[in-house]
């Protein structure tokens, strides 16, 4: 959230994707601190965990709600910037830029409620109903939109957005943190996969992944002492496939906890392979998951794939 362009930021309590608050934090009412030169203020909210329909939007109502009530308590600002995983979230800055007469820009990240939809999280027709209005609401009164794709921006046109209120701003890659030259020699050694052909996946372990194909392939090539299969991260799905793996007897799959920042260098250092996997649907051709970005930066070959049966296979 935009103070002052990007002199300033407020938001919840780093706590993703377990609902836990990261060591350091404490989830209190109002609470300031200085990152790199940024005044940030984080608001409590409700947590829960990267899982489950009902208590995540609960979290993003209840972040939404926060932004309101510290309305009297904001700096002044010359533009509100929100972003919008999921619209409650990005509805924020609706608010706050009507209250403060500000100009406001919505970046959009997801596409929603199509990515729920998409993965079946939800079914019911009231509920998407009300989803659809609140997409289309953000989009006519957001003075910019910003999305991630070309893809979501034409969507957008297509939905009578005009060309001229949206402005595609990709992701991309810090390429002096994943530089080509990292070596992952250390990472092989202390996880004993010197030799092997390292296939990875790093990144949300989600419902629009469907990473049993991961499990599949490790399957079909359990006989081959050459490959591994590495899957670091956490989301929704990773106690399920951790079960899978063990209930299968996987030993060439390796599963990590989610990683520090200043580890993923080294880890993509070791990979032969990077895997980037979706659920095969429409809406997945319009994204680019922001891994590729960071395997373009460590040049590593990129095996991009959809799952054609979104029903569990095993």
């Amino acid at each position: 959230m935009g103070a002052r362009w990007s002199r300033g930021y407020r938001g919840d309590l780093p706590n993703h994707p377990r609902g836990k608050v990261y060591d350091g934090y404490r989830n209190r009412l109002f609470q300031r601190e200085q990152r790199e030169g940024i005044n940030v203020i984080r608001l409590w909210t409700y947590l829960s965990a990267n899982e489950g329909f009902v208590l995540r939007t609960v979290n993003y109502v209840s972040y939404m709600l926060a932004c309101i009530l510290a309305l009297p308590f904001l700096p002044k600002a010359d533009v509100v910037i929100t972003t919008s995983p999921q619209f409650f979230n990005g509805l924020a800055g609706y608010f706050v830029s009507r209250a403060k007469r500000l100009p406001w820009v919505l970046e959009i990240r997801d596409l929603w409620p199509e990515s729920i939809l998409a993965v079946g999280a939800i079914r019911n027709e009231t509920v998407i109903k009300i989803l659809r209005w609140l997409e289309e609401f953000a989009y006519r009164k957001a003075d910019r939109i910003v999305p991630v794709t070309d893809a979501f921006a034409q969507y957008m046109r297509n939905m009578g957005v005009a060309a001229d209120k949206i402005v595609v701003i990709k992701n991309g890659v810090e390429l002096g943190l994943f530089k080509r030259e990292t070596s992952g020699a250390a990472m092989r050694e202390r996880l004993g996969l010197q030799g092997k052909t390292v296939a990875a996946y790093f990144g949300t372990h989600g419902m629009a992944h469907h990473l049993e194909t991961v499990l599949e392939a490790a399957q079909l090539t359990a006989g081959d002492p050459r490959i591994v299969y590495l899957l670091v991260g956490d989301g929704a799905e990773r106690a399920r496939l951790l079960e899978i793996k063990e209930r299968l007897g996987l030993t060439n799959v390796l599963m990590l906890d989610q990683q520090p920042k200043d580890a993923m260098p080294e880890l993509w250092g070791m990979a032969d392979i990077s895997l980037v996997l979706l659920r095969k649907t429409d809406l997945f051709k319009t994204v680019i998951p922001s891994k590729i970005f960071e395997a373009m930066g460590m040049a590593t070959p990129i095996i991009l794939g959809w799952k054609a049966n979104p029903e569990t296979w095993c």
